[in-house]
């Protein structure tokens, strides 16, 4: 390949982005994908804040590169576009002139490549300028909304080096607003009769500042470690009758800090997860001379197919079996103590997709509670855990980066579970508590990290049979299955799952791109059980590999 010049300059108007290269080298990433004859249909790359290739490129985010024929259109998927002539020097003397019209990419395009209007609402959105920009109220309107791009040109004018974590307080307490607003909103619905507690797990989110914030909004503090039991001592000391659960491990040390921690005005209460546990708590009770606040965990046998779905259920690491359960009661009355006895705890699982699973999950966990407090128990908590999921990826389905409820979902129904089981076993009801972490904290900070490196696929020779492959009908695709259809025997099962799979790639389309990868890893799965039954040809088990890595 020559030396040749792209001149003129051009200019790509990107994600709050402008570059100018007036004169870059063929062999540059952006040069080649504009010059070579062999570049692919489309060609992507993903920059931000680095220096990529010798092309120069600063703040460039989900910029595309596409092919059209002779000219060229560099699209920003941020609402920018190609604008300007060039001139292209191929090294021989002659010069071609190209004249580049601007592409027609809008917000709304943007929005929906990247489904911030899923994932991201009400926090994040594309303002009119094509840039990333942050609503921490939580409003439609925009009147308290930050420019992403304007915050990372201001660091960089202040000489101050990425990666950094930025940090929206305010988006903090609108979740925390949230959760309250609707757990209050669902005791109203159903004339619950006691009142929501929230607690944050510090495994979750440990930084300082952060923690101070829910301490100050009025949330206790949840803890799994004698680490995290320190911090949280040092954080609630200051606040009467604040509440700390204490999960995890515990020794000697880790529950006589528990029990002294009452001392404090801490409302601590420590969790049995093992059976062990209680012949600790009672000696240092005794020890001590301080009546501790109990609580149990419950080892559910509901289950559920997110994060950690596997020890879910009866394979659960950590909480009691119902023997257990009634075996603590029994201990604790032999000792006097079953009035220490306040509080269930359970906790199902991380990211929980399914609102069935909560539901069924809290039938069960309240029918636990109704049950300890006839056995003479006096109760009062029930502690939900955690388990409130995001939705990662905008689909409001049942993926474990999705969920199929909102929060006030989620609220209703932890508070009509409880209420229809207090109200059949003539229970008083509890103060509910959960330990929701990510769907609290996680839109409250973004990083901003430079992309050092920005690998793509090359095209493989051995692919090139696919360059001529561009629509269905090429293939006589629907004439090929009547044929199939009509007589089976007659054609390879091979030829038949390829031209399938051709199919898939060539209607790849924006709206279908999760649909088309789904059926492209299903048709890989049986390109490989039909090439060990010995029914798929080398060639053809190798075109149903290059056909994956184009829909991937």
């Amino acid at each position: 390949m020559g030396s040749g010049l792209l001149r003129g300059g051009f200019k790509l108007k990107g994600f709050g982005a402008e570059i100018s290269a007036p004169g870059l080298r063929k062999n540059a990433c952006v040069a080649q994908a504009l010059q070579s004859p062999d570049a692919p249909e489309s060609l992507s790359f993903f920059s931000a804040g680095c220096e990529l290739s010798r092309v120069g490129c600063r703040f460039v985010i989900g910029t595309r590169l596409v092919r059209q024929g002779v000219s060229s259109v560099a699209r920003s998927a941020w609402g920018g576009g190609f604008v300007g002539r060039t001139s292209l020097d191929d090294g021989g003397g002659g010069e071609v002139e190209e004249e580049e019209e601007e592409a027609e990419w809008t917000v709304q395009d943007s929005d929906a490549l990247y489904r911030l209007h899923g994932w991201g609402a009400p926090y994040f959105a594309i303002n009119v300028a094509g840039h990333l920009c942050v609503r921490p109220s939580g409003g439609t309107e925009g009147r308290d909304e930050v420019d992403m791009m304007a915050v990372i040109d201001s660091l960089t004018a202040q000489q101050l080096q990425l990666p950094v974590i930025l940090r929206f307080p305010d988006i903090l307490h609108h979740r925390m607003r949230e959760l309250q607003g609707c757990f209050s909103s669902a005791i109203a619905k159903f004339g619950y009769q006691r009142h929501f507690e929230g607690v944050f797990p510090i495994k979750c989110n440990p930084e300082c500042h952060l923690l101070d914030q829910f301490v100050e909004f009025g949330f206790g503090l949840e803890v799994g470690s004698k680490p995290e039991l320190l911090i949280a001592l040092s954080k609630l000391s200051s606040r009467d009758g604040a509440l700390l659960i204490c999960n995890g491990y515990k020794d000697s040390v880790y529950v006589e800090n528990v029990v002294l921690a009452t001392r404090l005005g801490i409302r601590a209460v420590i969790v049995l997860e093992q059976i062990e546990e209680l012949e600790e708590v009672v000696a240092c009770s005794q020890r001590l001379g301080i009546r501790p606040i109990i609580g149990v965990r419950a080892k559910l046998s509901t289950k559920h197919n997110g994060h950690w779905g596997e020890t879910s259920g009866d394979k659960a690491k950590f909480g009691l079996t119902v023997t257990q359960i009634v075996s603590v009661v029994y201990r604790l009355r032999q000792e006097g103590m079953l009035d220490c006895l306040k509080l269930l705890h359970f906790h199902i699982g991380s990211q929980i997709s399914s609102i069935l699973v909560i539901k069924e999950a809290m039938r069960e966990a309240s029918h636990t509670y109704c049950e300890l407090a006839r056995m003479g128990a006096p109760m009062g908590y029930i502690d939900v855990g955690g388990g409130l999921g995001i939705d990662y990826d905008g689909s409001k389905g049942h993926s474990s980066a999705s969920v199929n409820y909102n929060m006030q979902n989620y609220a209703n129904d932890v508070v009509a579970a409880l209420m229809d089981a207090c109200l059949l076993k003539g229970v008083a009801e509890p103060v509910i508590v959960s330990e929701s972490g990510r769907a609290l904290a996680s839109h409250s900070s973004v990083l901003v990290f430079d992309v050092l490196h920005a690998p793509h696929h090359t095209k493989n020779p051995a692919s090139a049979f696919l360059d001529n492959v561009s629509e269905a009908e090429d293939l006589h695709l629907d004439s090929f299955r009547n044929d199939y259809a009509s007589n089976p025997q007659s054609q390879d099962a091979g030829e038949y799952l390829l031209s399938t799979f051709y199919q898939v790639c060539a209607t790849l389309e924006l709206g279908n791109i999760q649909e088309a990868f789904n059926d492209a890893k299903q048709l890989r799965q049986e390109a490989s059980s039909l090439f060990r039954l010995g029914c798929l040809s080398l060639e053809q088990r190798a075109q149903a590999d290059v056909l994956y890595e184009k829909a991937r």
